[in-house]
């Protein structure tokens, strides 16, 4: 069941951080950050799941981080702008090029892969 709160999370990043393989500048700049944070019942138990996308403001994909970090405060999902992700993670996913990552904070994230946890692979 914790498995469907981080799968969840991590679909609202997977997009973001896919984007960052787009990237045709070099790495540098500040930092652009989406901060998102989960938590839902399911069959009685709440479950919750927290991960951050953060990406330099030069990469092409820096735009699409900063409009699509939106919550859904009715679905228990939310999602916070900032400069950079809080350290502290399970397991982080660079992008292919170097210019952003997927920080994972829940323990089930450490025994994943990355492509299982943005790939939303069993």
């Amino acid at each position: 069941m914790k498995k469907i709160a981080l799968a969840l999370a991590a679909m609202g990043l997977a997009a973001m951080f896919t984007a960052c393989g787009d990237d045709s500048s070099s790495s540098g700049g500040k930092i652009i950050s989406c901060d998102m944070k989960t938590e839902r019942v399911f069959m009685g138990e709440t479950l919750t799941s927290h991960s951050c996308a953060e990406i330099s403001s030069n990469a092409d994909a820096a735009d699409e981080l900063e409009k699509s970090c939106v919550g859904a405060p009715d679905f228990g999902i939310t999602a916070t702008k900032g400069s950079g992700c809080a350290g502290g993670e399970k397991k982080k996913c660079d992008s292919p090029d170097g210019s952003g990552a997927v920080y994972f904070y829940d323990a089930d994230a450490a025994d994943s892969s990355c492509d299982n946890l943005l790939g939303g692979e069993d």
